[in-house]
């Protein structure tokens, strides 16, 4: 709807595997993926039916509202900020006016699903926040590509960026007028946005993703020469080449320190009933008493296991167990993982200690 044809848009592929992605925070990439179909439809369809447009663009943003309050969000910036953007750029050619009906039917359509948003528990959160500092956010803008090293995603990200702002400079590629909006309202909002709100994290993170995909998406291409097209897919086929096997031989690696881990797994016999514990590291050792992050029992239907529990990160909450478990206390256990350094009696005496 915006980009035009060709293959510019596959430079996407390259920023997939981001640190959002690395997270987990599935539901939220999903739902930035809706958002930017829906505001494309927004847009390809402007001169269609605003009836129409504005019924199923509420059905839609309020199963967009759903799927992720953060994806909602990043739709309702983009029709927010392309709609103001074309309400300035008419003010700056023809005087002050009222704005034109897409304006207020893009402003319409949020109306379901904001009714819907406060009759929710979420809107509850609306109090909690929590802001980082600048510098702390310019290194956030690191998110949109994962290298496993901030230091080296900064200057990834930086050169893209310098070389994109340099064709548009030389206008080799452009962006339509009303999509700097987006662009400039999008950064401000990464700049400055929670990094925590509505009980949820990484929104600082999360907001940099979004604006690449944004950024990507509206970047125009005026038709080059077959040769120049060329030696674009080439590049863009040794990055997509390049950074397949970098993400293959670090997982390979990052696989070798839990061998012993995955043998233990396998080892296990079908049906067995396995506690997993997390215990707290140094960070944790003047607040928690006894040290124990998790402790999570569960089924081992078949020997192929992976347990997130056991590699969680040290910053997880701790976590109190129900009464259900109290008889896991008198229980004998057979260690199948003992932590190097931990003696089987100061597992058991920091599980006993817990407040179950």
């Amino acid at each position: 709807a915006l980009g035009g044809a060709g293959p510019w848009p596959l430079v996407s592929f390259v920023f997939l595997w981001n640190e959002i992605l690395a997270f987990g925070f599935l539901s939220f990439l999903f739902s930035v993926g809706l958002a930017l179909w829906l505001f494309g439809f927004w847009v390809r369809f402007r001169d269609g039916n605003i009836v129409v447009r504005v019924c199923l663009h509420a059905v839609a943003a309020a199963g967009l509202l759903v799927c992720h309050l953060f994806g909602f969000a990043v739709y309702a910036l983009a029709v927010g900020a392309y709609e103001a953007g074309r309400v300035v750029l008419r003010w700056r050619k023809s005087g002050w006016c009222l704005p034109d009906r897409e304006f207020f039917g893009g402003a319409l359509q949020f109306v379901p699903a904001l009714a819907l948003f406060f009759t929710t528990s979420t809107s509850s959160g609306l109090g909690t926040y929590r802001y980082e500092g600048l510098i702390h956010k310019l290194g956030d803008f690191s998110t949109p590509i994962l290298l496993y090293s901030t230091e080296w995603q900064l200057i990834v990200v930086t050169v893209f960026a310098s070389v994109l702002l340099y064709c548009l400079r030389k206008k080799w590629a452009r962006i339509p007028a009303p999509c700097w909006f987006i662009i400039a309202i999008g950064t401000l909002c990464a700049l400055f946005v929670p990094s925590v709100m509505f009980n949820s994290y990484f929104l600082s993170h999360r907001m940099p993703v979004a604006l690449s995909f944004l950024f990507l998406a509206t970047v125009q291409w005026p038709e080059p020469a077959a040769q120049q097209w060329r030696i674009f897919r080439r590049s863009l086929l040794v990055a997509v080449a390049a950074l397949t096997l970098y993400i293959s031989w670090h997982w390979a690696n990052f696989q070798a320190p839990f061998r012993d881990l995955i043998a233990v797994g396998r080892s296990i016999t079908p049906g067995s009933s396995v506690l997993s514990m997390t215990l707290g590291t140094d960070r944790y050792a003047a607040s928690l008493r006894p040290p124990l992050i998790r402790a999570v029992e569960y089924l081992v239907p078949t020997r192929q296991i992976f347990s997130p529990h056991i590699l969680a990160d040290n910053w997880h909450q701790p976590i109190r167990l129900t009464a259900e478990a109290t008889a896991l206390v008198a229980a004998k256990t057979n260690p199948l993982f003992r932590p190097k350094g931990i003696a089987q009696g100061d597992l058991a005496k920091a599980f006993r200690e817990t407040d179950f």
